[in-house]
């Protein structure tokens, strides 16, 4: 979760991005407000239908080894 401490530069805040997009979807997804309306939608959709947990955290797993890339 904390990939973002050991990296520095754009790396780093690239990372922090990513986990502070990942936490923000996952209060959305757990029923609390949010102010960001694609988060918001994605809640909406997820009473009407679940998404898969595991693929939630591929796609952020996906975008960490994306930031970091060379």
């Amino acid at each position: 979760l904390f990939d973002f401490a050991r990296q520095r530069g754009v790396d780093g805040e690239r990372l922090a991005q990513i986990n502070r997009w990942e936490l923000t979807l996952e209060t959305a997804l757990s029923g609390v407000p949010v102010g960001q309306p694609v988060f918001v939608r994605m809640a909406r959709e997820e009473r009407r239908r679940a998404w898969p947990t595991a693929a939630l955290d591929e796609i952020a797993a996906c975008a960490r080894r994306r930031a970091i890339r060379p």
